[in-house]
Order: C-alpha cells, then structure tokens, then sequence
C-alpha cells in the first residue's frame, strides 16, 4: 500500500529495508529506482539477475544474514557445548528471510545433531507466547534475522510519586 502510494506521488527513488518491502516496491514500479536492504539472496527471490550485475530499476545490499545460520549454530555449541535442543524464533511475515533462514538452520542443526523448534511469532503478543514455552523449553533460542520482529518495550511510567 505504500509502495502504491510512493510511486502515485512520483518519488525520485525508494528505498526499501526487507524483503516484504523489496518485493511490495517491485510490484509497485518498474521504472522509479528502488533501492533495498536484504538478509536474503535477491537473485532467490528474483529482485536481481544475478549479484553482481542488477537489472531493472533495483539495486541494493545483501547482507546475506539469512545465510549464517550453520555459523550462529556453531558459535552457539562452542559457548553451550551441552546445548541439544534448539529453540528459532521467526517472522512468518517475512516469509523469503524466514524460509531461507530455517533452510539453513535445519541443514546445519542436522549436521551437528541438534534439534529445533520453530516458534513463529510476529508481535509483541506473540513473541511472548513463544517465550512460553512451558517444560518443552529449549536448551538455548536463536532469533531470526527479520525488520519486523518488533517488540514493544513500554518505558516506565515518567509520572513524579511522592517526593521525587
């Protein structure tokens, strides 16, 4: 909807930060200048030909953050050496991040013999409930890389009591 709206006022260029806005700005234009922001190839989910020549009106940075998940497991068994349960939290939302950082999760989890559990979660509600994960709580949670985890962190009331 907003991608819509952007391309309505004639912006000069959009920038994007994700893959649920890449693709929406895609959708919107061909021909204003998009620029993304991605943890996911952009060749996989066809905003690019191929990384080092883009084509159309897109061009961005991959920071291929999606792809790191063997290294974050890895690093994760060095610090927990007893971990074998392991809890992924993920923006279902965010669908193209999401699948290929459970893809590589679950590759790698296998490979070391770990096992996992997604928890998908979106808001804050949500989020919440996966942390409530009861006596099937994993050994440790790794969080997915997604702009829209959010959480709302309600700061403490600033109202003066007593004599403050």
């Amino acid at each position: 909807m907003l991608a819509a709206e952007l391309v309505s006022r004639s912006v000069a260029a959009i920038f994007t930060s994700g893959t649920p806005s890449a693709l929406a700005a895609k959708a919107a234009t061909t021909t204003i200048p998009i620029i993304f922001v991605l943890g996911v190839d952009p060749v996989q989910l066809g905003l690019a030909a191929s990384l080092s020549r883009p084509d159309r009106n897109l061009t961005g940075i991959d920071a291929v953050t999606a792809q790191i998940g063997a290294k974050r497991l890895e690093v994760l068994r060095d610090l927990l050496p007893k971990v074998t349960r392991i809890g992924v939290l993920v923006n279902p939302a965010d669908a193209g991040t999401t699948e290929a950082q459970l893809k590589d999760i679950e590759a790698a989890a296998l490979a070391m013999g770990l096992q996992i559990k997604v928890y998908n979660a979106d808001t804050g509600d949500e989020i919440d409930a996966a942390f409530a994960m009861g006596r099937n709580r994993p050994d440790a949670v790794v969080v997915g890389v997604s702009g829209f985890l959010k959480y709302e962190i309600k700061p403490p009331s600033l109202t003066k009591t007593g004599n403050s």
